[in-house]
């Protein structure tokens, strides 16, 4: 597991290694890049990678979970979560791609 709190050297350091990467956790409020932003650059790069969005902002606006589910974002993540509960969702993921390898 590899963690960032710039974006822009998540991104590029995405770009450099995506084939180590099968899954990106990403708030949408960042600095210097807007969270929306570095996924479609990741979805770029890799379009199968998969994406978690966490926020700490409701977010219903209809126009807005469109934009997401055109992403292809697979959780959209409401903070605060528990650790228990993000533990579950990334076990859930991983556990659907070791049965594709």
């Amino acid at each position: 597991m590899i963690g960032f709190t710039e974006p822009l050297l998540a991104l590029d350091h995405f770009q450099k290694n995506s084939d180590r990467y099968w899954l990106i956790v990403s708030d949408i409020m960042m600095p210097s890049i807007y969270g929306i932003q570095f996924i479609k650059r990741v979805k770029e790069v890799k379009p199968d990678v998969k994406v978690f969005f966490m926020s700490a902002f409701l977010t219903d606006d209809i126009q807005y979970r469109t934009g997401l589910s055109l992403l292809k974002v697979d959780e959209y993540i409401e903070k605060p979560i528990t650790l228990n509960d993000f533990t579950k969702l990334v076990k859930k993921y991983f556990l659907t791609q070791t049965s594709k390898n």
